[in-house]
């Protein structure tokens, strides 16, 4: 969603949600959002501030190969084109790993991704 979120324009031109782009879509609804919030918490005087976005991630900007996972792994690390596949219900197999330090991981095991499995 974050991909969508931040560069859906580019990632997905033709994705639109009702005749809006998907990132406009997703913005625009998520400004108005939190405008609404800022207008009810504006007059408490224990309010100070809130936070919209809490350590939000890239998404696929900037990833040079869906097919790779990455290199700073905890767990079943799936690849994103593995995760879009178990998401539309076909099964994965990913290497679960820990990481020994942080450059490298060490594979412990394996495991299926999505299908029911």
């Amino acid at each position: 969603m974050f991909t969508l979120f931040f560069a859906g324009r580019d990632f997905a031109p033709r994705l639109t949600i009702g005749s809006e782009n998907a990132q406009d879509f997703l913005q625009g609804h998520y400004l108005r959002a939190f405008a609404r919030v800022a207008r009810v918490l504006r007059g408490l005087r224990n309010v100070v501030g809130f936070d919209t976005l809490n350590e939000p991630h890239y998404g696929l900007v900037g990833w040079p190969d869906v097919r790779r996972t990455s290199r700073y792994r905890h767990g079943l690390a799936h690849s994103w084109y593995q995760a879009m596949l178990a998401g539309e219900g076909f099964p994965q197999q990913a290497r679960a790993a820990l990481p020994e330090d942080a450059l490298h991981s060490a594979v412990r095991s394996s495991g299926r991704l999505g299908g029911g499995g």
